[in-house]
């Protein structure tokens, strides 16, 4: 300020939903003096904090060495968590649905599995907070865990990088066929110098999983059966000194095709998944201890699956004759098997976001009090599929009847459209004298 020393402070940690207080107190200028650098150090106890929480840095999820760059994969280093074969998330010994995903503020569970609903680029991710424990009243619904992920931001000089990671079968040491490509980059940087910056992450993942057959040895690293584009930008606007909005998008493309090109193709499909996001933020400050931000978001997702040349009221169930022990397959063992798999032929998801809250310090009390809608609108087309696994010798074939049978106990479809709507209303004061 104008007539006062300048004063930097450093090494001061913000946390989601906690609060960050420094005193400041700058000396007139009398004459020039050299700049006052201040070191503050956290506390050892945090009194304001009831819940049972884990924070990761956005550079510590960066160098991690796991496998995809989807930032719920950090989450396997937590005690307590789990990632399931589907890459679902699992906390407490929970189930799916019961764990809750925010992104910047956004409610980003997917409406229809319970998981998360949209990919974040792990080089986009500045911070990172998992909640299991003691959460605050704003997390309602929630019983498993709650995963807060805070984006990267502009800045007002240009920076960017470019990685590529690539891994297959033999770094790995698996005995399947695998092979992974990873592109991507990020940028930031001024539009308007101290107004208005962007940051933009794109990242594309091209693998290919191969199940091992003896008897048909696959080495093609060709053709990926697993294609994603997902990406975001981000454009921060200080409008005024106590205004600031945030446009944001988000968006995810995935394609699939089969992973075992020895089977019969018309047993397999292939899908294809797009997720659309817009995200719109303000945050008023009408002092150092009152704000309001405000949230408003609308989306899309799509997802189609496909049986080639065959409509899927014509499909058989799945025989697959294969052998599986220790890893590989093999001619001289038998087993057998048989269940339904669930696969949505199409499904169309519109999605409406709002969320206002508002912050208020006073004295030893830290007032909070928001609302939440979601609005849903669903639409698709659900098929149950009956498949049989066996393993068997060549000269094994199945029983035509019974499995005529199975599938027209088992096989049905279903389509049907409706909406959704829930949200919720919830006051907290949080009295940090007591603690």
């Amino acid at each position: 300020y104008i007539g006062y020393l300048k004063k930097k402070i450093t090494n001061i940690k913000v946390t989601m939903d906690r609060t960050t207080i420094v005193s400041v107190q700058l000396r007139q200028r009398v004459a020039l003096e050299k700049e006052v650098e201040v070191v503050a150090q956290s506390p050892l106890i945090e009194k304001e904090v009831s819940g049972t929480s884990d924070v990761i840095a956005g550079d510590y999820i960066e160098d991690m060495p796991i496998e995809g760059r989807a930032y719920q994969n950090a989450l396997k280093i937590l005690p307590g968590t789990l990632i399931d074969r589907d890459q679902q998330i699992h906390m407490r010994g929970g189930r799916t649905g019961e764990v809750g995903f925010k992104v910047d503020g956004m409610n980003a569970q997917d409406p229809v599995t319970g998981g998360y609903g949209t990919n974040v680029n792990m080089n986009a991710v500045e911070k990172m907070e998992v909640i299991t424990g003691g959460y605050d009243a704003e997390y309602g619904g929630n019983m498993s865990g709650m995963v807060n992920v805070v984006t990267k931001s502009g800045t007002d000089t240009f920076h960017g990088d470019v990685h590529f990671n690539y891994e297959n079968a033999d770094l790995d040491g698996v005995q399947y066929q695998w092979r992974l490509y990873n592109p991507g980059f990020t940028l930031k940087g001024p539009v308007i110098h101290e107004k208005l910056n962007f940051f933009i992450s794109i990242e594309l993942e091209d693998s290919k999983r191969m199940f091992p057959a003896a008897k048909y040895p696959q080495d093609d690293y060709g053709a990926g059966t697993w294609k994603e584009l997902g990406g975001m930008a981000k454009f921060t606007w200080q409008a005024t000194i106590d205004d600031k909005f945030v446009f944001q998008y988000f968006f995810n493309t995935v394609e699939t095709r089969p992973g075992a090109d020895w089977m019969d193709p018309v047993h397999m499909y292939t899908m294809r998944f797009d997720y659309n996001f817009v995200l719109v933020n303000h945050t008023h400050t009408f002092s150092p201890e009152l704000v309001l931000e405000t949230f408003l978001g609308v989306g899309k997702q799509y997802l189609e699956a496909k049986v080639e040349d065959m409509d899927w009221h014509d499909y058989e169930p799945w025989i697959l004759p294969v052998v599986w022990d220790e890893g590989r397959f093999y001619g001289d063992k038998q087993y057998g098997g048989k269940g339904d798999y669930p696969v949505w032929q199409w499904r169309d998801v519109w999605m409406g976001y709002f969320s206002s809250n508002v912050t208020w310090l006073k004295e030893d009390h830290r007032y909070r009090a928001g609302t939440t809608v979601n609005y849903i609108h669903y639409g698709g087309e659900l098929a149950v599929l009956p498949y049989y696994l066996v393993t068997s010798p060549d000269d094994w074939s199945p029983n035509p009847a019974q499995i005529e049978f199975y599938r027209k106990r088992h096989f049905y479809m279903n389509k049907d459209r409706w909406d959704t709507n829930h949200g919720g209303v919830y006051v907290q004061d949080r009295w940090l004298s007591l603690i």
